[in-house]
């Protein structure tokens, strides 16, 4: 067997070790041989998924370097990466403690096999009953997470127990007439078992866990910074705080440019309200509208030639589900399964509004944008090219300043394309980027001790005009995922840096699907792993 051979074995036994450890991540992956199961969960999870990394690295590390090529040789330094980030966050920030819901979790572990018609319903009807049952030893196995609890993830936490309860229930009753009695009789008794448990689950919250709890969210400056830099996005913690500042006052001012075009005299909350005008009936007619939007996407990439497309592939929008809409307060997106069945099938979920500031939310030309970062040429599209790489590394690494970058970068690009699209296409995406830049602004701050969870929630409402609601999920997400929410805008400005990079390199060759075409099959790597593939291929393409 040849080094090169040795090293893809080793790949894929890294792959079904993670998978085995973690049921969650192997169905998501497309891996149903673990659908009955639960992980594990944090913090002990994460430490054994710590060290099966550490243990697959070591492996990989003693083959012959000299005999692998070039991609299995970023395949090894992105498993590297990704083994020092994930000690970096479980050994020095503890971020397990950041509030990783194990209900969401759970109710997450059961929306797939809802979700997605990979197998007949009656084994998956099996594999939910299995996970309901595992349920009770999981969240037992999760209190130790909750050794210093934030009060604003307990909140969620306990919100999300009757909102998982419901989505039981959903399950239950959508799926029982469907299957053989005896078959529903043991789904009925597991989740009847499990609503119970998530419910003595939410006492212990409130009463125990709730009452001791505080607000030490913050990573602090000297682990934000190391954050960064072992993230390696060639930016310092101080270079970051002023890009994102400096980038919200310039957009401020494009926005107010734009917005005097659409409603003169009237600012930008005024021309906003003017597009706001196309009143929706109802969410039935919301989510047509991100259906029409999702058509109008592809078809503005497939004209343009703005990237390839898969020839097969599918994208369903629904309304989000009870359980994550807690967390999710206008629309997410989930990729179509790696190892699973063709046609790959991502899934766009829109979160039914809850008040009329809500509702405000979702006009038009904000609906076409979005679907640009979602869809085509986003976050379906970038899942969609992914798939063609044959690594099993790249499906465990996780470049997030890439995936948001991406995504966001195409929002411009997508407006380029489309000027007439909607009359307030150009007003919605400077008014997102605009977003994206003081998300910069409230991460930093938050994590540094500069800004509090308060004064966060009033700059959104303030400086954004978001509605009370959301700013509060937004701002309890920035809190909960510390480096996230900056990722959009600074991954958008380094793809930038990375495509004029490869435009000087190719000069009068550079074609804009080639190179989206080479990034996109990559995978999620991060931007310092992208950099080098270009430097290297196009490299060569130009000698």
């Amino acid at each position: 067997m040849s080094t090169k051979e040795r090293f893809d074995e080793l790949a894929q036994e890294m792959l079904k070790k993670q998978m085995s450890h973690d049921p969650l991540t192997a169905t998501y992956l497309g891996c149903h041989d673990y659908d009955a199961l639960l992980p594990t969960p944090a913090p002990e999870g994460d430490r054994l998924s710590l060290q099966l990394l550490r243990e697959s690295l070591d492996q990989l590390k003693g083959l012959d370097r000299e005999q692998l090529d070039g991609g299995r040789l970023l395949d090894l330094d992105l498993l590297e990466w990704t083994t020092e980030l994930s000690a970096f966050y479980l050994e020095e920030v503890k971020r397990y403690r950041l509030g990783g819901c194990p209900v969401e979790y759970f109710s997450g572990s059961l929306h797939p096999l809802f979700a997605r018609e990979f197998a007949p319903l009656e084994e998956r009807v099996k594999s939910i009953t299995g996970r309901l049952s595992a349920m009770s030893q999981f969240l037992e196995l999760s209190k130790p997470a909750y050794e210093e609890p934030v009060a604003i993830f307990v909140e969620e936490h306990i919100a999300g127990c009757p909102a998982a309860c419901e989505f039981i229930e959903t399950i239950v009753n959508t799926v029982s007439a469907q299957i053989p009695a005896n078959l529903a009789a043991e789904l009925k008794k597991e989740a009847k078992a499990a609503q119970e448990k998530l419910m003595d689950f939410h006492k212990w919250l409130k009463t125990d866990v709730m009452p001791r709890s505080g607000m030490n969210y913050g990573l602090g400056k000297e682990n934000f910074a190391q954050m960064i830099a072992t993230r390696r996005l060639g930016l310092t913690l101080e270079e970051v705080r002023q890009l994102g500042e400096e980038s919200f006052a310039q957009l401020d001012e494009a926005c107010r440019q734009e917005a005097e075009k659409i409603a003169p005299g009237k600012g930008i909350e005024g021309a906003r309200q003017s597009l706001r005008e196309e009143k929706f009936g109802s969410f039935d007619d919301i989510l047509q509208a991100y259906r029409e939007a999702i058509e109008l996407a592809r078809k503005v990439v497939q004209d343009s030639g703005f990237a390839s497309l898969p020839q097969n592939d599918a994208l369903s929008v629904e309304p989000t589900p009870p359980h994550l809409a807690i967390s999710t307060p206008a629309a997410a997106y989930f990729p179509p399964e790696p190892l699973g069945p063709p046609p790959p099938l991502g899934i766009y979920v829109v979160t039914e509004p809850s008040s009329e500031s809500q509702l405000a939310e979702h006009y038009r030309a904000s609906i076409i944008n979005v679907s640009f970062h979602e869809a085509y040429p986003g976050h379906h599209l970038q899942a969609l090219r992914a798939l063609e790489h044959p690594s099993p590394i790249r499906l465990l690494v996780n470049g997030i300043e890439f995936v948001e970058g991406w995504a966001h970068y195409c929002e411009e690009e997508m407006y380029k394309l489309s000027p007439q699209s909607h009359r307030g296409l150009r007003l919605a995406q400077l008014l997102d980027a605009r977003y994206r830049a003081l998300r910069i602004v409230l991460d930093v701050g938050l994590h540094c001790g500069d800004i509090s969870y308060e004064e966060g929630q009033r700059l959104m409402v303030e400086k954004l005009g978001a509605a009370p609601e959301t700013a509060r999920a937004e701002v309890c997400w920035y809190c909960r995922e510390p480096g996230y929410a900056m990722s959009y805008l600074l991954g958008k400005i380094l793809f930038q840096r990375l495509r004029a990079k490869a435009e000087k390199m190719m000069g009068d060759k550079f074609k804009a699907r080639d190179f989206h075409d080479r990034i996109l099959y990559q995978g999620n790597l991060p931007m310092w792993a992208l950099e080098r593939v270009i430097s290297e291929e196009y490299g060569e393409s130009s000698k």
